[in-house]
């Protein structure tokens, strides 16, 4: 398992070059500078989904090298090897949100409005968000090879979409039922990601299984 892990954390250094990170660390601060507060909590929310698609990037270039015909002929099983995959996503979605939360911290300093309050509820909505979005990658991208990011991003849209509308023609209170999302966020939260995280896991052992049997 650890070999695995660490098998995706050299591949991430291989394939994904310093000047990104750099990159990517000019426009969060150009968006918090720009932006101020309001800056911040927009990184905290989405700096952890810039970098939440590497694994998907790692899966792809795997593909290409054929590295799951070598893997399965370790002394490991399948089971093993979505696992580990899964970890070394979890490990990039934790490391990601806890960055996003120390910039937001940093920020308080100042921008008055900004308090540490509203860092640490924008970190954790980041962090659902990741987890959101990497439980419907994976899978997806075992089933659809490059395809499955695109896909999912296009799924996640149509599914607001139709939520939305379903929503709107019930004429459901959406001020209202916001307040209520936000005053039980961390339960609704964690108990739809728990279900996603069963889900997800399942399939994405059914999908390998069935491709490298």
């Amino acid at each position: 398992m650890k070999g695995l892990i660490q098998k995706d954390f050299y591949v991430m250094r291989e394939r994904i070059r310093p000047i990104n990170y750099v990159f990517i660390a000019l426009i969060a601060l150009a968006v918090i500078i720009y932006f101020q507060s309001v800056g911040a909590m927009y990184v905290a929310i989405f700096l952890p989904l810039l970098l939440v698609d590497i694994p998907k990037t790692i899966m792809v270039y795997d593909t290409q090298c054929k590295w799951d015909k070598m893997a399965i002929a370790l002394p490991t099983t399948r089971k093993t090897i979505i696992t580990s995959r899964y970890l070394f996503f979890m490990i990039i979605a934790i490391v990601m949100s806890i960055i996003s939360f120390c910039l937001c911290t940093v920020s308080t300093l100042f921008y008055v409005e900004l308090t540490f309050d509203l860092c640490v509820k924008f970190s954790l909505a980041g962090f659902a968000l990741s987890l959101f979005y990497g439980l419907l990658t994976i899978p997806t991208n075992y089933l659809m090879g490059a395809n499955g990011g695109s896909f999912t991003m296009i799924f996640s849209v149509m599914m607001l979409l139709a939520v939305a509308f379903v929503l709107k023609k019930a004429n459901v209170d959406l001020t209202s039922l916001a307040l209520w999302f936000v005053n039980h966020a961390i339960i609704i939260g964690a108990v739809i990601l728990v279900i996603m995280g069963a889900i997800s896991y399942k399939l994405s052992v059914y999908f390998y299984t069935k491709i490298h049997s």
